[in-house]
């Protein structure tokens, strides 16, 4: 079975999706399956992320993709898309995100390819991107399957979104060990959050549960790694919380 596994970047975003598509192309081809990594990088373009060396690399893009595509590059973008899936024959598309997804399908109408849409995020993320959201339901419709990460997340869709999901959490590929933390000035237990502080981490639920917490379980402490837009609300809800 030959698999592709698509995704926007991986040379200038090093986000979770990033590193879980690096992962389970370096997994999969570690149990003997022919895996395609598909990117809109340039050949040249080094990935942020260790990538097995029998995992097929398959780059697209003419620039690099920290600069932003226009609009009359699209078609072009679209041609090569789908010429490059077309040549690797692939038997089933693993697209990660609405970024590669959109596009990727887009590309392969009539094609026949089964493509599976791997999302990492909620609805609120497309609050701003109202014209993301409208593409990314229409094109769902001719996906094959769509998987996310709970069932908690699953709820925040529509129902013809919802009913084409299947439940996968993320894989954890580690080779760390626990490590031995006696005698490092640690008095305290933490909660530690990293990531960007946007609304669709909903750091907020985070703070207000620990905030329900705190005075039973003094030992503990919250910490929050990140920044973003949110970082000036949190603080106010922190501070109202009387948890700074």
């Amino acid at each position: 079975m030959k698999t592709m596994i698509a995704i926007k970047t991986l040379s200038n975003s090093v986000g979770g999706a990033e590193r879980l598509a690096s992962s389970l192309s370096n997994a999969l081809v570690q149990r003997g399956i022919e895996v395609c990594l598909l990117t809109f990088d340039r050949a040249e373009d080094p990935f942020f992320y260790p990538v097995h060396k029998n995992v097929k690399r398959a780059s697209i893009a003419t620039k690099s993709t920290a600069s932003k595509t226009r609009i009359f590059e699209y078609p072009a973008l679209l041609w090569r898309l789908r010429k490059k899936i077309l040549v690797e024959q692939p038997d089933i598309v693993l697209a990660f995100m609405h970024s590669m997804f959109v596009p990727l399908q887009c590309a392969l109408l009539g094609t026949g390819i089964k493509v599976v849409l791997s999302e990492h995020t909620v609805p609120v993320y497309y609050k701003t991107r109202p014209l993301e959201l409208i593409a990314l339901r229409f094109f769902s419709l001719f996906a094959h399957s769509i998987t996310i990460v709970s069932d908690t997340v699953r709820g925040l869709y529509p129902p013809e979104m919802a009913n084409k999901m299947v439940i996968l959490p993320n894989p954890v590929f580690s080779d760390f060990n626990q490590a031995d933390v006696s005698g490092d000035g640690l008095t305290r237990k933490q909660v530690l959050s990293v990531g960007r502080l946007n609304a669709d981490k909903d750091h907020a639920i985070l703070i207000e549960a620990f905030s329900d917490l705190a005075e039973e379980l003094p030992e503990w402490e919250l910490v929050i790694a990140g920044e973003g837009p949110e970082r000036r609300s949190l603080q106010s809800l922190i501070d109202k919380r009387n948890l700074s």
